[in-house]
């Protein structure tokens, strides 16, 4: 057992989350993985401990990196290097591995998923500044719809936003 280990992985799901635009409530690397393992467990139809594992820990890094907005990585393709290098060597000091090597697409669909399904949540919230973030996100499905599991293109036509009865029958 590593102490250090876990208490790195703990602070790990504090960091924020889209903390360079405006939102409702906090939103932070554990919230966001959880979700992701939520859709995995439902959407998957034979997940892996290691995809389990790979989810978990694909934020890791940003303990100390911090959670760098996609425009600025697009924008800056030496800093998403710079980043990437920094990534790794944080895995490396800090024992915690990531093997997010993702040849079914799974990480990255369930990644978007998630944070489509945030906006939409922030946009019900009253929150109408998120909308050329989802747009964005939104647009990512349609440019890597047909490369996605199946099971998240499914989900993606079927999907509609709504909140849940809150007395079940």
């Amino acid at each position: 057992m590593d102490v250090k280990k876990i208490l790195h992985m703990r602070e790990a799901g504090h960091v924020q989350r889209c903390h360079c635009m405006p939102h409702h409530g906090s939103y932070d690397v554990a919230q966001h993985t959880f979700h992701m393992l939520c859709l995995l467990m439902e959407l998957h139809p034979e997940p892996t401990l290691e995809l389990y594992q790979a989810i978990m820990t694909h934020d890791m890094a940003e303990r100390w990196t911090g959670d760098s907005p996609a425009i600025i990585k697009r924008s800056f393709p030496a800093l998403k290097s710079a980043l990437t290098e920094a990534e790794e060597f944080v895995r490396k000091k800090t024992g915690i591995e990531c093997d997010c090597f993702d040849p079914d697409g799974w990480i990255s669909a369930l990644d978007n998923i998630e944070f489509f399904l945030w906006c939409d949540d922030q946009i019900n919230l009253g929150n109408v500044g998120i909308r050329g973030k989802r747009k964005e996100v939104e647009n990512w499905f349609m440019e890597n719809f047909k490369t996605l599991p199946a099971e998240c293109q499914e989900f993606m036509k079927r999907y509609e936003w709504q909140r849940t009865a809150d007395y079940l029958e």
